[in-house]
């Protein structure tokens, strides 16, 4: 009797049926057809939210998408007025302190990617898709994962499921980083000489007119009101206190809600109702806090605080004496130490 065939009862479970292998993988991959791809946007500024730029860039993907023979899109990440550069100091919870771009819809991507709710993706273009390179890696090490596709709308239209795009894409975004930094200090520099000429820039506090042509004049009656402020603050009320005064008379904050004693020492604080020029951008030297007034005045060469051209709405001895780190003593030292030292570039 002969013994049973070595595959007899033997059934190949369907998800392994025809397995090969191929020298070449990466033909492959590129000639999946996704059936629920995404679509990423994004632009750097759109300051009126009018979404025209998105809107642009979703209508190249859709057209690309439908070139291509992928099915409708799944999900749409949009990134209005968002920077891919600009980094951000993050406390995670156990304590450590990271600097990253804070980008949720980039990040829903990743996890939408890696968790197969999409199963490709279509962007605009590299540098509307990262901007640092820690962003770029992320994005590559979840395609490796997924050996989904992920192509680009416009230019070479690089897909990032291959080698050789993924180390294209690396020098792009080196060169896309370089591009940004070096804006960046173009803007830092002429917002620094624009500080030193006592110019506005800026949002404008509460106070002042804040748009159009007469942007830095005293609206008489908010102007009335942070006077009256430092003057309770000078006769020994506490910013507890002078926030539940006006609170209790019916006074709407700069917010439209309720006063708080952190609202009140955030003005107390704030240099420039005395007139100083305020700058804490990349050509400082040594940290400035927004908690902190001092930090964040400029001085001339000869150590006194730059003046602003607009209206000064209290006195600067009377910003100087609202706290003990607003002292002229404490001035005089701050002037000649960190606060004083800002970088000549010209």
């Amino acid at each position: 009797m002969s013994a049973a065939p070595l595959w007899d009862d033997f059934e190949v479970p369907a998800h392994a049926r025809n397995g090969r292998t191929t020298l070449n993988p990466y033909d492959e991959l590129s000639a999946f057809v996704p059936k629920r791809p995404g679509a990423h946007l994004r632009i750097s500024s759109d300051r009126f939210g009018l979404e025209a730029g998105v809107d642009r860039q979703y209508e190249d993907a859709e057209d690309t998408r439908a070139r291509l023979g992928w099915g409708p899109f799944a999900q749409i990440y949009k990134e209005n007025d968002t920077s891919a550069f600009k980094k951000r100091k993050v406390v995670r919870s156990d304590g450590t302190i990271d600097w990253v771009v804070v980008r949720p819809e980039f990040r829903r991507l990743l996890a939408d990617l890696a968790a197969g709710v999409i199963d490709g993706v279509i962007f605009y273009d590299l540098d509307h898709l990262v901007r640092q390179p820690r962003d770029l890696e992320d994005l590559i090490d979840v395609i490796e994962y997924v050996q989904r596709p992920a192509l680009g709308a416009t230019g070479s239209r690089m897909n990032l499921v291959n080698d050789s795009d993924r180390h294209m894409a690396r020098m792009l975004c080196v060169m896309a980083l370089k591009s940004s930094e070096d804006t960046g200090r173009r803007v830092a520099r002429m917002h620094l000489s624009t500080a030193q000429e006592g110019k506005i820039q800026g949002r404008i506090a509460y106070g002042w007119i804040r748009k159009g042509a007469d942007k830095g004049k005293r609206i008489p009656e908010e102007a009335a009101r942070v006077a009256w402020i430092y003057e309770q603050c000078l006769s020994g009320e506490s910013g507890h206190a002078i926030a539940t005064t006006l609170n209790a008379e019916g006074v709407p904050s700069p917010a439209g809600t309720r006063w708080s004693s952190v609202m009140v020492n955030k003005m107390l604080r704030n240099p420039r109702y005395a007139g100083m020029v305020s700058y804490g951008g990349k050509h400082r030297v040594g940290s400035a806090h927004t908690d902190d007034g001092w930090s964040l005045v400029l001085f001339d060469d000869n150590g006194h605080p730059i003046l602003g051209n607009w209206e000064q709405i209290v006195t600067p001895k009377d910003c100087a004496t609202n706290f003990p780190e607003f002292s002229p003593v404490a001035a005089d030292r701050v002037a000649g130490s960190r606060l004083a030292s800002v970088s000549r570039v010209y």
